[in-house]
């Protein structure tokens, strides 16, 4: 943590409502019940107490970052900050994808940002097509200025390398977080992987912004200095996400089966008040779509601020 950080956060700096919370509201029918650890299994969101296990003793060799990595993923950004509430990030990634991954241009670029005008986080969800029940999620760090920084938790394949979630469970793939801007990380799933995605603004303080930011890039940078294994069940990208949440403030987002499937994830928001819920949730949801905005707007150089509009 930098000399200067401040614990400038209350307990509610992240708005927490209780709003009647049901962790099952969201299931239509018993049978719903009987297959998330089957599916999670299959596709990995969920969170479990670390701790050595029969399938983690099967990892052969200590997670590394010294493989031949996919190009897109071969270099790591870390956070350098400054006793001014600067930060500088290096190597941003400003990946410009051609197709569904396997022809892009790729760019890194290093930049500085005035923590103090860090104002926003929002939250992604992304549904995967042909299981909506489970989704990749991300968030966006927004600066007065305009600029914006996303943070993708991913699997870090090495060239060639196929993603299968049964090898996520055995120490076959690394942790990587992918920071980068929004024209890389976004578009690329709305305009070249054809994915549903929605977009939710955390209701949030801006000092509690600012304490999230910091904690996300301290985990960046710890990971740079020691890789670990991705982890299909216990160490995702929700997982992640949460983890920063609660560590912060404890216990805000509970473990709920929302978590386990998160393509439900969004109504564990709306049920807690994390997201606007003046309206009824279908409405904040379909409110949230930015897929539509960020093909069209796809070669905007405001696209940041048009999927917002």
């Amino acid at each position: 943590m930098p000399a200067w950080f401040r614990e400038r956060t209350s307990p509610a700096a992240f708005h927490f409502h209780r709003m009647s919370f049901n962790p099952m509201s969201f299931l239509n029918n018993g049978l719903q019940l009987l297959i998330p650890i089957g599916l999670c299994l299959f596709y990995g969101c969920s969170q479990v107490e670390k701790s050595d296990g029969p399938l983690d003793l099967l990892a052969l060799e200590e997670p590394s970052n010294d493989r031949d990595w996919e190009p897109a993923q071969g270099t790591l950004c870390q956070a350098s900050f400054h006793e001014d509430e600067t930060v500088t990030l290096h190597n941003v990634r400003n990946c410009l994808h051609l197709d569904e991954g396997n022809l892009y241009v790729l760019d890194h670029y290093d930049k500085t940002y005035d923590l103090r005008k860090l104002t926003t986080v929002d939250f992604f969800l992304v549904p995967f097509p042909e299981m909506p029940s489970m989704a990749h999620t991300f968030i966006s760090f927004g600066f007065e200025d305009g600029e914006y920084v996303a943070v993708s938790v991913e699997v870090r394949k090495e060239k060639g390398e196929n993603y299968n979630p049964l090898h996520g469970m055995v120490g076959q793939y690394e942790l990587i977080y992918v920071i980068g801007d929004e024209k890389d990380i976004v578009r690329w799933r709305t305009n070249e992987l054809k994915n549903d995605v929605y977009m939710y603004r955390i209701q949030a303080e801006q000092e509690a912004v600012y304490s999230l930011f910091v904690d996300v890039m301290e985990r960046a940078n710890e990971l740079a200095e020691k890789p670990e294994y991705y982890h299909t069940i216990k160490n995702n990208c929700t997982t992640n996400l949460l983890e920063h949440v609660n560590r912060l403030y404890p216990g805000r987002i509970p473990y709920t089966l929302e978590v386990l499937m998160p393509g439900y994830s969004d109504r564990l928001l709306y049920e807690l008040g994390l997201i606007r819920h003046d309206e009824p949730f279908a409405d904040v949801k379909s409110a949230a779509y930015v897929t539509g905005r960020a093909q069209y707007y796809a070669d905007s150089p405001d696209f940041s601020q048009k999927i917002r509009e």
